[in-house]
């Protein structure tokens, strides 16, 4: 049975990021999209001269057609040379309803450490009326809410390549 649902981000900031830059510091920036929004994935703002590390403080909204099967997908890239410092994919499933905030590592396309993202993340299923209207895309305040206590994610799906 498929489960859509509206998947809130909240792209706090990064550590650790692997430079991609022979002249200066990474300029890193987020690309964010699920299976459903693969063809227009939202775009984070830049850091200027982050560096090694990064802070956005920024908020996402996208929706997945089925929480059970698509997946969240985080690239952190470099915007100086458009080379990527890292990606991560989370199963929308996992992502506990009453929301989670935690470090993901990021992996860059030789498997390689290239950092890590601290992410707020909540899931917010979609009744059929919601489903039909879109009325679920509102802001929730359970995603604000998020507690130590919260399920875990499996380290399976934390990996991208």
């Amino acid at each position: 049975m498929t489960e859509p649902c509206n998947m809130l981000v909240k792209a706090i900031s990064a550590k650790d990021l692997v430079s991609k830059s022979w002249y200066s510091k990474n300029d890193p920036f987020l690309k964010i999209w699920t299976n459903s929004t693969r063809t227009t994935p939202q775009r984070g703002r830049v850091h200027k001269s982050g560096g090694s590390q990064a802070w956005w403080e920024e908020s996402f909204s996208l929706s997945s057609r089925d929480a059970n099967s698509e997946f969240l997908y985080f690239e952190c890239i470099n915007d100086g040379n458009q080379k990527l410092i890292g990606r991560v994919r989370i199963l929308c499933a996992e992502v506990p309803v009453e929301g989670i905030e935690s470090w993901f590592k990021i992996y860059g396309d030789d498997g390689k450490l290239g950092g890590e993202l601290q992410l707020k993340l909540s899931r917010h299923p979609l009744g059929k009326e919601e489903e039909k209207t879109k009325a679920g895309q509102g802001k929730s305040s359970a995603y604000w809410t998020a507690t130590a206590a919260a399920t875990r994610m499996t380290a399976g799906s934390r990996l991208a390549p």
